[in-house]
C-alpha cells in the first residue's frame, strides 16, 4: 500500500476515534446502583479488589484480585454488581459473568451515548460536506 494511502487511514482512523469519543460521555456512579442495569461500566481501584465467578453454591467463588474491570452490568444486588463479559486490564482473559463488590475504594465509572453531542458533530459534519461540495460545484467552468 501507498505510503500516502496508509496516512490517510490512519488519519480517518484517527478522526473515527475522536468522533466516537465525542458521543459518549462518562460519569462517575452515586451510591444507589439501581439504575445501572444494562449499561457500560468501568470499575477501578487503586489498591486491588477481588473479582468473584458466581457459582451455584451460596458463597461466589474468587477468581483474582484486580485494579479494573470493564463489561455491561446484567443485575445489581446491593453493592454487588454482576458484570457481563468483563476484560480485566490486562486484557489476558474475558470472564464470562464476574461479581464485583463495591467498596469506599472503588470508583465506578459509567459510559452513555450522548446524543445531544452526537446530534452537534453530526451537524457539523453536514454542514462541512455541504460546504466542501458548494466549493466544488463554484469551480466548474463551463466551454461554450
Amino acid at each position: 500500500m501507498p505510503r500516502s494511502a496508509l496516512a490517510r487511514h490512519r488519519t480517518a482512523l484517527i478522526t473515527l476515534s475522536i468522533w466516537l469519543q465525542a458521543c459518549a460521555s462518562h460519569r462517575p456512579v452515586p451510591q444507589d446502583m439501581s439504575a445501572l442495569t444494562g449499561h457500560t461500566v468501568k470499575v477501578r481501584s487503586a489498591e486491588p479488589f477481588p473479582i468473584m465467578r458466581p457459582g451455584d453454591t451460596v458463597a461466589p467463588i474468587p477468581v483474582r484480585m484486580v485494579r479494573r474491570v470493564e463489561g455491561r452490568v446484567r443485575r445489581v444486588a446491593g453493592d454487588t454488581l454482576a458484570i457481563a463479559h468483563g476484560v480485566d486490564a490486562s486484557g489476558r482473559r474475558a470472564l464470562e459473568v464476574v461479581n464485583v463488590v463495591r467498596t469506599p475504594a472503588t470508583e465506578i465509572i459509567v459510559s452513555q451515548t450522548d446524543w445531544r453531542r452526537t446530534t452537534i458533530l453530526l451537524a457539523v459534519i453536514t454542514a462541512a460536506l455541504v460546504g466542501f461540495a458548494a466549493f466544488a460545484a463554484s469551480q466548474i467552468t463551463y466551454a461554450y
